[in-house]
């Protein structure tokens, strides 16, 4: 029983881990966006021309959230696929 235990401990904290990861890409995202767009928000074109060409999150993000959307259904599969072995080798 322990055992089933530590191993839901190590998969949340992986999946609160990841999340955090997600989050940090989103924020990331929404900085770059605004950086980019600072002459609509009252900066001078010419001062905000220099940060059109920030783009490497906007050019990577769908690749980012697909690989940590694939690690959270990683995770979640694993546990529950462990979990449910170890309940039917403790129930039998």
């Amino acid at each position: 029983m322990y055992k089933i235990r530590n191993a839901l401990a190590v998969a949340e904290v992986a999946l609160m881990t990841i999340i955090l990861f997600t989050i940090l890409v989103d924020l990331t995202s929404a900085a770059e966006n605004i950086i980019r767009n600072l002459e609509h928000i009252g900066i001078s074109e010419v001062t905000a021309k220099q940060y059109w060409g920030w783009d490497w999150v906007y050019s990577h993000y769908s690749d980012t959230k697909r690989v940590l959307l694939g690690l959270q259904i990683f995770i979640l599969l694993s546990t529950v696929t462990n979990t449910a072995k170890q309940k039917f080798k403790y129930a039998a």
